[in-house]
């Protein structure tokens, strides 16, 4: 018999195995299988619910798309909010081939609704740290496994915003409207949505709107101008992520008879 089966015969018939997350004792042994790891390890994991209970499972992500482990994940019965969490996890390295990271598993809920909290765990330092988040409520049938899907998560802290600005022709006539490319990053969030004001010559000019579309990029058509020099600044107002800009980005124009 292959090294594989025998291992499983004998963690089915003795109860042993090695996991990563305990998996609960309500669990039924018929459920278990044996899952390889990379080398010759071998770890010990349910292949679906036990009768009168469901999952719940999912993955946590930042507000970039990347999947994040060490999130806590608590479900609580929409009936008792407030009182203990029913289930919870804690995301790690999916062992069956899923997303590498960022996953959980909720075992041995009973049929009915829940809300699910995501959370960094206790003691996470505050610069690395996420807000809480709620899900919607998510309602699981005898023996289902519910596919959440990725839920993003926000940094307690704002992260700084990446605002640039360049002409693409530092030298225009007056009947011309400078043209800015304009661009908005940051580090741990993408894309980066909202408003960058501008103003050309301290003169209130238009607000350059940001959306998902867009991916971190748009041209703004400047007002004409009379002949001479003049500035254009540009200030991203901020989200519920990203903190508004510390300075403004500064860019300079000239406006010729000839263009030249």
């Amino acid at each position: 018999m292959p090294r594989r089966s025998v291992v499983a015969a004998l963690s089915v018939l003795l109860g042993i195995g090695v996991a990563s997350h305990a998996v609960p004792d309500s669990v039924d042994a018929s459920t278990l299988a044996v899952a390889a790891d990379q080398g010759s390890s071998y770890r010990l994991m349910p292949t679906r619910p036990e009768r009168g209970h469901a999952w719940i499972e999912g993955t946590v992500v930042n507000r970039a798309g990347r999947f994040l482990d060490g999130i806590d994940v608590e479900a609580y019965d929409v009936d008792d909010l407030r009182g203990d969490p029913v289930a919870s996890w804690q995301t790690y390295e999916d062992p069956e081939g899923g997303p590498e990271h960022g996953w959980f598993r909720l075992y041995g809920l009973t049929p009915g609704t829940y809300e699910l909290r995501f959370s960094s765990a206790p003691g996470t330092p505050r610069k690395v740290r996420y807000r809480s988040v709620w899900s919607r409520p998510v309602t699981v049938g005898n023996r289902e496994i519910e596919q959440l899907g990725s839920t993003a998560v926000t940094l307690v802290t704002k992260v700084p915003a990446r605002l640039t600005a360049s002409l693409t022709d530092a030298t225009v006539r007056p009947s011309q409207a400078p043209l800015v490319r304009v661009g908005l990053t940051a580090a741990e969030v993408r894309p980066v949505l909202g408003s960058v004001r501008v103003v050309v010559d301290r003169r209130p000019g238009r607000t350059a709107t940001f959306r998902a579309a867009d991916r971190g990029r748009v041209a703004v058509a400047l007002p004409r101008q009379g002949l001479g020099w003049h500035t254009a600044t540009f200030t991203f107002a901020g989200n519920d992520a990203v903190a508004a800009s510390a300075k403004p980005v500064v860019v300079r124009f000239k406006v010729t008879r000839s263009g030249r």
